[in-house]
């Protein structure tokens, strides 16, 4: 700061000089000849405009210089840097396959044959399992009924959690799990039912999810019926 003071006293004197009508000692000193006074005004004006300029520059640099004066580069408002995982960071994303909310096919399109019966057989999908005779197979989710003596040949849920409706192409054990419980549904009666398109979801008393499709059904009385079973099982 004393180099800006400096010069400043030495310009503004300059200047202050430059600028009097009346003879003072300096030209005495410095120009003797009174004519060479016009001459002296001339050069130290000069002199004091350089001199305001120069601490003008010290002023600047002294500031912090030339950058300090620059417009500042405005910060970006939008998205930030996202920051890179560390070795124990969890990571992001979709969830894998094998979450707690997902399922697990254990098995695919098994071929299940219930058989022309007198009166019931019971059909365990978690197996599966078929069995001859009413309360015969513990833990069966279907029952299917046939022949004249115990009523129309149908079939309906046992001890399965849900029993519902289910789309003719194999789902996901998801959206499967989502149909035992949306269309829910009580004994389909064989006459209703077409191979090929009719499909059951069922939660099974263990909760797995299966798929079973109707491939063979007789509308006749006393016939059985032919299944492909597909299970999937509730991942942990």
């Amino acid at each position: 700061m004393g180099w800006v003071a400096l010069f400043c006293g030495i310009g503004l004197a300059c200047l202050i000089c430059a600028t009097l009508n009346k003879e003072i000692q300096i030209w005495e000193i410095v120009l003797p000849s009174p004519a060479s006074i016009p001459r002296a005004r001339v050069l130290l004006a000069i002199l004091g405009v350089l001199s305001l300029a120069i601490a003008g520059v010290f002023f600047v640099y002294r500031e912090g210089g030339p950058a300090s004066t620059a417009a500042a580069v405005p910060t970006p408002t939008g998205a930030q840097p996202t920051a890179k995982a560390g070795p124990g960071a969890p990571p992001t994303g979709p969830s894998s396959p094998g979450t707690a909310a997902g399922y697990t096919q254990t098995f695919s399109r098994t071929r299940v044959t219930v058989p022309a019966v007198n009166c019931y057989a019971e059909i365990d999908l978690d197996t599966p399992a078929v069995a001859e005779g009413l309360n015969s197979l513990p833990g069966a989710d279907l029952r299917f009924g046939a022949g004249s003596i115990c009523g129309p040949d149908q079939l309906q849920g046992q001890e399965a959690k849900f029993f519902g409706h289910g789309p003719a192409a194999e789902p996901t054990g998801e959206q499967c799990a989502g149909a035992a419980k949306a269309q829910a549904s009580g004994p389909v009666l064989n006459r209703a039912m077409t191979a090929g398109e009719t499909a059951f979801c069922v939660i099974t008393d263990q909760e797995n999810v299966a798929w079973v499709q109707v491939t063979e059904v007789s509308r006749e009385t006393g016939h059985g019926l032919a299944l492909a079973v597909t299970l999937w099982t509730p991942n942990p």
